[in-house]
């Protein structure tokens, strides 16, 4: 399964796992694609995680990074463990500077780290 649009957001679904990779800045339009295409995804079931990458954006200001927090909670609350990965030394800087809430988040740099974090919290669940 492969979903892309106008918004610049991919959802494949790999190794039981649904990537979404976000290509273009976090706007509002882009934010509500993301939450459609994967929580669209996740009502067709048979999902192990969720892996949000972000390594295509240079920034992400407090207020978008709050909308793919919501995103990564909604999946969380609906049984779906989720990391995001490729946040750019600059873009978590920003972020601790800004005071944003990054507690229980499974954050990674890589889309292997992240699918090998799910595995640890699948396997540490089990």
């Amino acid at each position: 399964m492969m979903l892309q649009n106008d918004a610049r957001v991919t959802v494949v679904r790999t190794r039981g796992r649904l990537l979404a990779t976000v290509q273009s800045d976090l706007s509002g339009a882009v934010l509500t694609e993301l939450k459609r295409q994967l929580l669209g995804s996740l009502a067709e079931g048979d999902c192990a995680g969720i892996v949000v990458d972000v390594s295509a954006l240079d920034l992400i200001d407090g207020h978008e990074f709050k909308g793919l927090r919501s995103v990564l909670s909604i999946a969380g609350v609906m049984g779906c463990p989720a990391a995001i990965c490729g946040l750019s030394p600059g873009v978590v800087s920003s972020l601790i500077d800004l005071d944003v809430d990054i507690r229980r988040l499974v954050a990674t740099l890589s889309v292997d780290d992240a699918m090998a974090s799910l595995d640890h919290l699948s396997a540490a669940a089990s």
